[in-house]
């Protein structure tokens, strides 16, 4: 894996690892400025939602995720999405 040094100033001039992000976790935050800047609240709130699942499992389990780990997470999230949706028609809720 690749590593790059930084210095933070705020910790002392101690320098911290900072690992290059995976492609999709930077499609995602460039998709979520996208959105910002179109106003475009039901794709923002979509992002928003994978991108805290993301962090969730990454905080959890003290990993940084790959693309693959994040395609599953992404697959996951719609699943339990879809499942709602069901249940609510179900119900009778619009």
């Amino acid at each position: 894996m690749w590593y790059n040094y930084k210095i933070n100033k705020s910790r002392g001039g101690r320098p911290r690892k900072i690992t290059r992000q995976s492609m999709l976790k930077e499609r995602l935050l460039e998709d979520l400025k996208n959105c910002m800047k179109d106003k475009n609240v039901v794709r923002k709130n979509v992002i928003q939602m994978v991108r805290a699942a993301i962090l969730q499992v990454e905080k959890d389990k003290q990993i940084t995720l790959d693309d693959n780990q994040i395609i599953d997470i992404i697959a996951k999230e719609s699943k339990k999405r879809k499942d709602s949706l069901a249940d609510y028609e179900k119900r009778g809720f619009d």
